[in-house]
């Protein structure tokens, strides 16, 4: 049987796109004010709405972040815990940086159990 033209298997689509982040990995993102805070992929899912768990850091800096200015700046743990769609990182609109550990029992500490328990989308300032 000859396979019918025009149509394309979504794994083969052109608007699907691959994932292009793992857990730990640190991205940039611009802020109204044209600097640049730091982020990290806590978990890639499964989330509602196919989200994904991000940590924003409480660090800025006046351009993108990069490699190099990781290094210079002081690691703290992400200061909440959002979930957000995943298409900032994909499209690189979010551009991935590098990559660190995660803290130890972090899932835990952020409750994120219980976000995926309940269909959660949205945010949750950490304590310190």
């Amino acid at each position: 049987m000859p396979m019918r033209t025009g149509i394309v298997p979504r794994w083969k689509s052109r608007n699907h796109v691959a994932k292009q982040y793992k857990d730990g990995d640190l991205f940039s993102v611009e802020l109204s004010d044209g600097s640049f805070a730091l982020g990290q992929v806590i978990s890639v899912g499964p989330f509602a709405l196919g989200s994904v768990a991000i940590g924003p850091f409480n660090s800025r800096a006046e351009e993108p972040w990069t490699q190099s200015t990781l290094k210079a700046a002081p690691m703290r743990s992400p200061v909440a815990a959002q979930l957000a769609l995943p298409k900032p990182l994909n499209k690189r609109v979010w551009p991935i940086v590098g990559s660190d550990q995660l803290p130890q029992n972090w899932q835990r500490t952020i409750g994120l159990d219980d976000l995926i328990e309940a269909d959660y989308v949205g945010a949750r300032v950490l304590d310190r």
